[in-house]
């Protein structure tokens, strides 16, 4: 039986934008979800001000766990506002698990940044726009001559 196909929600956990935080993932599970694809969400099942009930090491091992899990990471910055754990996150699933990530943000400044040119395989404006490229490039492989998930 072949193991399901499992994308890791990253983004930005604010307490002053929780509602948008917690929404952007459960609409993105939900629509993987449709199409066969399971998601590690760091928020899934959590209150507004979950952080306040775990310390900072429980939670940064439970997200390093959920990627450990995960084939690919879709990570979502949608503005500029300051982020650290999503790219500590990107950094550590790009060159120490060698995991393909998907970038989102409105914010060309943040595509177009360097760091996630070299550590993303594709970046989006829209949410919309790279959940569909999941599915159709990465989650169906047997579209394609070679599977993006398997080593060369």
């Amino acid at each position: 039986m072949a193991k399901e196909f499992t994308v890791y929600l990253a983004g930005h956990i604010r307490e002053d934008n929780a509602d948008h935080d917690i929404g952007w993932r459960k609409r993105a599970a939900e629509f993987l979800g449709k199409h066969g694809i399971g998601t590690r969400d760091p928020l899934a099942g959590k209150e507004k001000e979950f952080w306040s009930h775990y310390t900072p090491n429980e939670i940064v091992q439970r997200d390093l766990k959920y990627l450990m899990e995960s084939n690919l990471i879709l990570a979502c910055l949608e503005d500029d506002s300051t982020a650290i754990g999503t790219p500590a996150e990107m950094a550590i699933a790009h060159f120490k698990m060698k995991k393909p990530i998907v970038f989102v943000s409105e914010s060309k400044r943040l595509r177009e940044h360097y760091w996630v040119e070299v550590m993303c395989v594709r970046s989006f404006e829209k949410l919309d726009d790279a959940l569909k490229y999941i599915i159709e490039y990465w989650a169906q492989p047997d579209k394609h001559k070679w599977d993006p998930r398997q080593s060369p």
